[in-house]
């Protein structure tokens, strides 16, 4: 989280919420909350988009680099005590899934946190034509982010298959920034995309 942060930032932000009355303050994402003046008298929301300390288990628990496991098991406990920490700061905790929000009332009350479930309303946002790119999948997200990388290597490799033995001609749109070169491979071989 240190590289987010910098020196004088929680001091000015101090400085601009003092004077004013604010009704509250929205802290997006737990990288932030170190610049948070927790101390003020609005209320303050953490909003959640993961639970931070979990991605850093996953990457522990997967890791086949000795090296890269000790690197992810120390980060796996650091973000869990900076993200417990500012849980029990928060007034509120808005999460984005109920398995999010069970994880967090295991360290905090369950009265305190609103789950607010991300998606697209299937019903409003229609393509404009079918008839374009029949059988075709799409993924959105950052691709330079691990778990996304990681969930469309899992997906190419274990579950499109799959997919594949009921719809032979699916095809797989992976839309995001900067794709790693194993994501590029990918694209590259038809036999995934």
């Amino acid at each position: 989280m240190t590289r987010y942060y910098r020196r004088g930032i929680l001091q000015e932000l101090r400085n601009l919420a003092q004077p004013e009355s604010y009704n509250v303050m929205v802290c997006d994402f737990l990288h932030p909350a170190r610049v948070i003046p927790w101390d003020i008298s609005c209320p303050k929301i953490l909003f959640t988009h993961n639970v931070e300390a979990a991605i850093y288990r996953r990457h522990y628990e997967t890791a086949r680099n000795p090296m890269w496991k000790l690197a992810a098991w120390r980060e796996y406990r650091r973000t869990a005590r900076i993200e417990h920490r500012y849980l029990e700061q928060a007034d509120h905790v808005l999460t984005v899934s109920d398995t999010d929000r069970e994880s967090f009332s295991r360290h905090i009350d369950s009265n305190k946190i609103t789950t607010i479930p991300t998606g697209v309303d299937g019903e409003y946002f229609q393509p404009l034509s079918q008839a374009d790119e029949p059988n075709t999948l799409v993924f959105t997200g950052s691709m330079d982010w691990f778990p996304n990388e990681d969930s469309m290597l899992y997906f190419a490799n274990h579950i499109l298959p799959r997919i594949r033995s009921q719809v032979p001609d699916v095809s797989v749109l992976i839309v995001g920034r900067r794709p790693s070169p194993k994501l590029q491979a990918l694209a590259s071989d038809r036999k995934y995309m």
